[in-house]
């Protein structure tokens, strides 16, 4: 069937957001006297939303398991990250290379495009508004209170419901295997970024069953 909605992450899959998540982390570690981590290190830790972010960045720093950073502590890191991230999301984020092709293409063949982040709804609707204006997203959606994250399929159903979309006409374009799980628990088709932020093993891991090496790749995967 073809496809008639997509549903695209932000972080790692439209947009290289890495070194400004790493330095806003960066700044909380320090505030709560943790070394910083480099940039690097945090390909691995983001995809689950800021507050597990700088638990996991915080236990990394201090050499300790997840679960013994404070409720207390991840409440402070967290607040410093929300301030520090606020004022600087567009210092150094990008759209990845093609990005900006892609788009207008899917949007011109008659294709539903939305956004689906584990980042806060008010970032992620303030970062796609300003890297994205001419682009008219379907829906743009990130954490909400009261409602699950990725994996969990319950937003991209509101989504698709939104869109008058059945899952088998969507397809989910992300970078993680967490993305990849959550198209295959909604029914959808789940389309690997392999230029973002994990490998091509964690997205065949997580149930892709297209691999896109480049963002100009998607035009034939999703309009093929």
């Amino acid at each position: 069937m073809p496809i008639k909605t997509v549903i695209f992450d932000l972080d790692g899959t439209l947009l290289d957001t890495l070194a400004d998540l790493a330095d806003a982390v960066n700044q909380a570690l320090i505030a709560e006297s943790l070394q910083p981590l480099p940039t690097s290190d945090y390909r691995l830790l983001l995809g689950s939303g800021a507050r597990h972010l700088v638990a996991q960045a915080a236990a990394k720093s201090a050499a300790k398991q997840p679960e013994q950073i404070s409720a207390a502590q991840t409440d402070r890191l967290l607040a410093v990250f929300n301030t520090v991230y606020a004022e600087n999301w567009s210092c150094q984020t990008e759209p990845y290379a093609g990005i900006d092709t892609v788009l207008p293409h899917l949007r011109d063949a008659g294709l539903q495009l939305a956004v689906l982040s584990n980042k806060s709804d008010v970032f992620t609707k303030q970062i796609i508004g300003h890297f994205f204006p001419d682009i008219a997203f379907r829906a743009v959606v990130g954490k909400r209170d009261g409602w699950p994250l990725k994996p969990d399929p319950a937003t991209t159903f509101e989504i698709l419901n939104l869109l008058d979309t059945e899952p088998v006409q969507a397809a989910l374009v992300g970078d993680s295997g967490s993305d990849m799980e959550t198209a295959v628990r909604a029914g959808m088709l789940p389309v690997g970024a392999g230029w973002g932020f994990r490998s091509a093993e964690e997205l065949i891991a997580g149930g892709a069953r297209k691999l896109a090496a480049q963002p100009i790749d998607l035009i034939s995967i999703l309009t093929g």
